[in-house]
């Protein structure tokens, strides 16, 4: 009973939030309320992306945003056909139904790939690793769960250590019967860390 009423007036509570922004006037939200909700209602809330973000997302794909567009579901035993309603624009489904402001899973790039004819790994990834910039020796210490599911730039990285671009050290953690990771490396190679950091002052980088 008690759990009833916290969720009923949080309910009403977040609802009369999202109306105060509405023009609808105080004197009318018990009206409102007593007309529109009744029990077993559910009351959704959707954000909105940046118009200016969707513009400049549209630009670096260089579509058309107002291009009207119908995505199906692959997976034919799905229960949804469609993962939001279609058919509808680019500029609908980027402002709307997707997010696109966080950083994609590793399992999204990993199948984007596959479509691609021509993929290049991105020199804002590793900028050290490229020519153009002296930056001495490359030590590369890299972590992932399994080889075939997150080392996405392995043969990239594999063929700098083969041309003496860099030294690389990985850690597959679920490969092996105790888990390893790159702490556990690092440990193992404390004598290099020191003589690259507190002998050569060099620079520590850490992503992820």
């Amino acid at each position: 009973f008690h759990l009833f009423i916290v969720l009923y007036v949080y309910f009403l509570y977040g609802f009369q939030k999202v109306l105060s922004s509405c023009p609808v006037p105080v004197s009318k939200y018990k009206y409102f309320l007593n007309s529109f909700i009744i029990s077993g209602d559910h009351l959704a809330l959707y954000p909105r992306n940046q118009s200016d973000m969707v513009a400049k997302l549209g630009k670096l794909c260089d579509s058309d945003l107002d291009t009207i567009i119908t995505l199906v579901n692959t997976d034919e035993d799905a229960s949804k056909k469609h993962p939001f309603p279609c058919p509808c624009s680019y500029r609908t489904a980027f402002n709307y139904y997707l997010d696109i402001t966080s950083n994609p899973r590793t399992h999204v790039l990993k199948e984007l790939a596959e479509y691609t004819t021509d993929p290049k790994v991105n020199p804002g990834i590793y900028p050290s690793l490229f020519p153009g910039k002296e930056v001495g020796d490359t030590i590369l210490y890299f972590g992932c769960r399994r080889r075939d599911e997150d080392y996405l730039y392995g043969d990239e990285l594999e063929a700098y250590e083969k041309k003496g671009s860099l030294k690389l050290h990985v850690a597959f953690s679920r490969e092996t019967p105790q888990k390893v990771y790159v702490t556990h490396l690092l440990e193992k190679n404390a004598d290099e860390l020191w003589r690259v950091i507190g002998e050569q002052s060099g620079h520590l980088y850490v992503c992820g």
